[in-house]
């Protein structure tokens, strides 16, 4: 279930979880969300295997956070599946390589909007 709750500045997941909106502050006072933009440097992907790969100094980032890549620089056939908190600013970020050989991610500026949860 998923609805807006406009009177806390919330948008509620489930059993009531409430998410700031980017932009806004928590009834809390917590940080707001936000869209940061980071420069990682990946390493060689294995052929046809998902690895993760841990990244520090993503300002912001809280081990209960919700990560969502919007920009990456990637022009290799290396996908991203998953970005989860591993830390205070740690990221761990699992690319994946469907292909025949090994694949390095392209290295640059990647961007990813963060949800503070509550």
């Amino acid at each position: 279930m998923r609805y807006e709750d406009f009177a806390t500045n919330l948008m509620r997941i489930g059993e009531g979880r409430g998410i700031p909106a980017a932009g806004r502050f928590a009834t809390t006072e917590r940080a707001v969300s936000s869209v940061v933009t980071v420069t990682l440097t990946p390493v060689s992907v294995a052929t046809i295997t998902v690895a993760a790969q841990t990244f520090t100094g993503i300002p912001g980032v809280e081990l209960n956070d919700i990560v969502i890549p919007v920009r990456t620089p990637n022009i290799t056939a290396t996908a991203i599946t998953s970005v989860q908190p591993t830390a205070q600013n740690t990221i761990s970020v699992s690319f994946i390589n469907p292909t025949a050989g090994a694949l390095t991610p392209t290295s640059g500026a990647y961007t990813f909007l963060i949800i503070k949860t509550q």
